[in-house]
């Protein structure tokens, strides 16, 4: 349960700071909140990548209706085999990996820390 609260937790935090700050906040807000909740090093990083790559696939499906497709199509093109839903998962990897490593250090300072 815990574990569901930080991810929550992480979505809106990093919902509501990227709209005003670059995508790199929510590598230090997945840490802020790693270090907050006393959850284990595995937990956060989970919490922190659950909840950054939920938030980067909505941000995909909400905007890329609204642009025509056309930036998700020409970067599909860039890659070999690659299909506008295969560019939705790595933007959700590429989000989900810079949370869940905020995540998990913060709770390695955390734990450092005790």
């Amino acid at each position: 349960m815990k574990t569901l609260i930080q991810t929550v937790t992480v979505l809106v935090l990093c919902l509501i700071a990227q709209l005003y700050l670059p995508w790199w906040i929510v590598a230090i807000i997945a840490a802020a909140v790693g270090y907050q909740f006393d959850n284990t090093p595995g937990a956060s990083f989970i919490a922190g990548f659950a909840g950054v790559a939920a938030l980067w696939l909505g941000y995909a499906f909400w905007i890329d209706p609204q642009t025509g497709a056309l930036l998700t199509g020409k970067i599909a093109q860039l890659f070999p085999g690659k299909s506008v839903a295969g560019i939705y998962t790595l933007t959700a990897l590429a989000g989900g990996v810079a949370g869940g490593l905020g995540g998990l250090a913060g709770a390695w300072v955390k734990n450092a820390m005790k």
